[in-house]
Formats: C-alpha cells, structure tokens, sequence
C-alpha cells in the first residue's frame, strides 16, 4: 500500500520510482498472489465463511424479492434525449442555462430544484465538437487507455491471468461508450474518469490520478465521494503537492458550483414544480439494480448481479496489494450510499462505480483458496511429500555456468 498511496521521494521521478525492478517483477507478484484470508486463524475464518454466506444470501433473496416499484421503461434513454437536445442548443450558440430550463420544462421534468439541472460542463464540452460523434470517440478512446492501465496494474499485482479476466470484466462496463446515446450520460464520463484515476494511482502516477478526479466531478458532482477520499489519502500520506492540487481543485469546484447554483435559481418561475425526495432507502435492491450497468449482466436475472457484486466484495475484503485500500473504500461508499439516495430510475448512477467491480471480482478465487485452507488446512504429510518432490524436480535440474 506504501506504494500507491505515497512514494518516499527519492530524487527519481515518481514514474520510476513506482515501476519496480525487471528482475524483481514476478518475485512482487507471486508475494502478493495470497489474500488477507491466508493469515486468518481457523476460527476467524469459519466467521468470516459464516458473514459470507449470509451476506450472499441477503443478496439473492433481495434480487428474488418482488419489485416495489418497477421504473418507467425508456426512463434512461429519455434523460438520454433530454442531454442530446441541450447539447443541440448549445452547439448552436444557446446559453446553458436557457437550453436547459427550455428542454426541461418542455419534457415534462421537474425544475424547482437545481440538483435536477445538471452541471453545465458536459454540454459545454460536447456542444463545442464539431458534431456529438466526435464526444463518443473521445470517450472510447478514454475507455482503451482504462483498460491498457487497469490491465497495466492487475497484472502487476496478480499475473496475467487476472489481468485478462479483469479486462474481459471491465470491457462490458465501458461497452456503454459505445452504446448508442450513453455517451451523453455523465455518469459515464465520471465513472470511466474515476477508474481511470484508480489505475493510475495504482502505477504510481497521481498526478493522472488527481487530473482524472478532478475531471469527473466537474461532469457530475457525484464523483465528490472519491475526490475526498483521495484528498484524504494524500494527506495521510503527507504528500505535499498532491495535497495542494486536490485542496485548489475543490476550492475551485466549490466556486463553480456556488455559481452553477445561482445561476439555476436566476432561471426558475413561481411554476417550476419540485421532484421527489431522493432519500428512498431502496437497500439491498436499488445496490444490486447500480451495480448491474456492466453489459455483460444487465439483461440477466438480477440473481446473477448478487452473485457478481458478492464476489467483487469478497475479492475487495481479500485483496491486500497496493491499490485495494482505494478501490474497495471507493466501491463500498457509493454502494452504502445508493443504499439510502437515490429514486428507482436513478439506477444508472451504478455507471460511477461498476468499472471497478471486476479489480475485486478477480481476486474471488484467490480469496476462496485461501478461506478454504484456513478452515482445512493441508496436512503435514501432503505439505512434506510436496517438498520432497519439489526437492527432486530442483536436483533433477542440469545446472548451467552463469
């Protein structure tokens, strides 16, 4: 964790002093191929097997239950067109402001609060390209150089292996890039940013990592969690620079949504109507309704969501390398927060953190093991017949002159 969270300067760039030796890579990764559950007593083990168990079975019951509320078919796609439009008139010269409140009332949203008039930035970037298709390969383009670090850093921490099934994992959650209209969804935007960010801390390159934060809460002001958990990092860490960068970032962000705030309560009339309340408490079931905006699961059973989210959970709890610290608090505070805000057609908030699902959901297996061996424990004539024959195999071995 020293690594990633605050490297020891010294004299070297942090790029290199982040990469560790060629001759000390795969020695790194075989150390950090065990899971915390390795070192656990057997009978810490059998709770932590027990709270397992019930935790996976709070899922799939919650996935089996019947729906409360069953959110309006299209509702996505209609957000979707509501941004497109905006967007439209603002490419065409149009204030922010005036294109909004326009397109709101006009399609029938709720405009007496500003949280329901979206930061201007997002139109403003895409209404400055020559036409939206240029926004979606922006973004793709943003999703190949994700996946190229993610790979970068799993396979660092834990072989190639785990590095090819967390691509495979996380490619269904950046698919949306290229899929149709999402491109226009912030959630997107910030959610590729902050999985970005993660892997660039990860190889030791925060000053990426605090850029890709920054930029995802100035799209949507739900990356905050993450930009102050990273602010806390760097303090804890005493890292000087990345302090003062995260602190201007939010004093300036600050700023803009003071003024991102005046200027929505400048633009609204005494018949603006307010939306409902976005603290639902919707639990388990609105978690697992986020965390299915990854490609690969959304149309399947919701049972299968448990199951993912509980296997990323318990690679999270597992995972002891560099960057799990990180992840895991990222992941689990908006997963404890979707847990009491957010309406039943706000499940695609789940864009902001379900790219980083798949960095717990490779090490499942590898914390499975090692739950296993603490409950059961290899016998000492297996361990001693093993030795032996790994004693054999290396006298067998032709020696060669170095």
């Amino acid at each position: 964790m020293d690594r990633e969270l605050g490297l020891v300067w010294s004299g070297r760039p942090a790029a290199q002093a982040a990469r560790p030796p060629d001759d000390a890579f795969f020695g790194e990764v075989m150390q950090s191929a065990q899971t915390r559950f390795a070192g656990l007593a057997r009978w810490q083990a059998c709770i932590a097997l027990v709270l397992g168990l019930a935790l996976l079975a709070g899922f799939i019951l919650a996935a089996l239950a019947p729906k409360k509320y069953t959110p309006p078919r299209g509702q996505g796609g209609r957000d979707l067109q509501l941004y497109r439009a905006v967007v439209a008139r603002v490419h065409a010269g149009e204030d922010y402001y005036d294109a909004a409140g326009a397109e709101l009332r006009e399609q029938g949203y709720p405009t007496g609060s500003f949280f329901n008039w979206r930061p201007p930035v997002y139109a403003w970037l895409l209404g400055s390209l020559p036409s939206p298709v240029w926004a979606q390969v922006l973004l793709g383009l943003l999703g190949l150089v994700t996946l190229f670090w993610s790979s970068r850093l799993i396979y660092r921490e834990g072989g190639a292996g785990k590095a090819l099934a967390g691509v495979l994992l996380m490619l269904g959650a950046l698919l949306w890039c290229l899929d149709g209209d999402a491109y226009f969804a912030q959630e997107l935007w910030a959610g590729t940013l902050i999985a970005l960010a993660i892997a660039a801390y990860g190889l030791g390159r925060w000053h990426w990592g605090a850029a890709a934060g920054l930029a995802a809460l100035f799209l949507r002001e739900l990356a905050l969690p993450f930009c102050l958990l990273s602010f806390v990092f760097a303090c804890w860490q005493r890292r000087r620079a990345e302090v003062v960068i995260w602190a201007v970032g939010l004093v300036l962000y600050g700023f803009f949504f003071m003024h991102h705030r005046t200027e929505v309560a400048s633009h609204l009339t005494p018949g603006d109507r307010l939306p409902g309340s976005w603290i639902q408490f919707g639990g388990i079931s609105f978690i697992l309704a986020t965390a299915r905006m990854n490609e690969w699961i959304f149309a399947l059973p919701l049972w299968v969501t448990a199951i993912c989210l509980w296997l990323a959970l318990l690679g999270f709890a597992g995972w002891r390398g560099p960057t799990a610290m990180r992840v895991a608090l990222t992941s689990a505070g908006y997963m404890a927060a979707f847990g009491v805000i957010g309406q039943p057609f706000n499940d695609y908030w789940g864009l902001l953190y379900t790219p980083l699902l798949p960095f717990g959901i490779v090490w499942a297996p590898a914390a499975v093991h090692d739950l296993y061996r603490a409950i059961v424990p290899v016998a000492p004539n297996s361990l001693a017949t093993e030795a032996v024959a790994a004693d054999g195999i290396a006298a067998a071995q032709p020696a060669y002159p170095r």
